[in-house]
């Protein structure tokens, strides 16, 4: 049990809707938080017309909830990388809020708890095709403790999964050494 009050996302988001269809905009170039691009960790750079449907419009500091097949951990914080307008696909669930540090709303998002609710509650016919529902979703609760407690959770597990990058780089380069060992002493 937590010793801060929870919260309902629902209640949490300010977030309100603003559709923008790329294809008028042809020369404009958006940066795009698109399904493909999470796992490159960066937006897609891309022009109006290379956009083929419409796209909700974002900002810095909102937090992503991806809606298609959610058993994949996909949570984003939107953060400027140019100087171009931030376009996100209908794929995500925005969640936009002066009341929570967005690096700890990422973290909450992707917590094991919060994944178990999510996953349990999909619609469509499995695998691939299954969708997060965002009035569903905004009922779902996290603890919300006051914000500079929510800096100091969100830098120390951004501190634990930044060791625990390195830690399976290195094991990486360790295996990648043994094999090469292996094939010089065996062939």
């Amino acid at each position: 049990m937590s010793k801060w009050n929870n919260i309902k996302l629902g209640d949490l988001n300010e977030f309100r809707s603003e559709t923008i269809n790329p294809v008028r905009y042809e020369s404009q170039t958006f940066e795009l938080y698109s399904v493909p691009a999470y796992e490159a960790g960066l937006p897609e750079i891309v022009r109006g017309c290379e956009i083929g449907s419409s796209k909700q419009r974002v900002q810095e500091g909102d937090v992503l909830l991806c809606k298609i097949n959610p058993r994949i951990n996909r949570v984003w914080h939107v953060i400027r990388h140019t100087d171009h307008s931030l376009i996100a696909s209908s794929e995500w669930i925005v969640i936009r809020s002066n009341k929570a540090y967005p690096q700890y709303l990422l973290w909450c998002l992707r917590s094991k708890s919060f994944r178990e609710k999510i996953v349990l509650n999909v619609t469509g016919i499995g695998g691939s095709l299954t969708r997060a529902q965002p009035k569903t979703v905004a009922q779902y609760e996290i603890p919300l403790p006051p914000v500079s407690k929510q800096w100091e959770i969100a830098a120390t597990l951004d501190t634990v999964s930044e060791i625990l990058r390195l830690r399976k780089a290195q094991l990486a380069e360790l295996d990648n050494l043994v094999k090469s060992q292996f094939i010089e002493m065996f062939g």
